[in-house]
C-alpha cells in the first residue's frame, strides 16, 4: 500500500505539477513539490522520501 508514503514531485511545468499532485493525493500519499533541482536537493537533505518523481527534461 502507498497510503501515507512521502513522495517528492519535481516538476517545473505548472499544469503537469497540478495533474500529478491531484493523482498522487487521491492515492493517499503525502506529496511535497519542488519546481527545480535545487529545491529538490534542499528538500531531500531534510526529509526522507519513499519515492521521488522527477521530470527528466527540466
Amino acid at each position: 500500500t502507498v497510503k501515507g508514503a512521502k513522495v517528492l514531485l519535481v516538476e517545473d511545468n505548472t499544469m503537469n505539477q497540478q495533474v500529478a499532485l491531484e493523482l498522487l493525493e487521491h492515492s493517499g500519499v503525502q506529496v511535497f513539490v519542488a519546481e527545480n533541482g535545487k529545491e529538490a536537493v534542499e528538500l531531500i537533505s531534510g526529509t526522507p522520501f519513499d519515492l521521488v518523481l522527477m521530470d527528466i527534461q527540466m
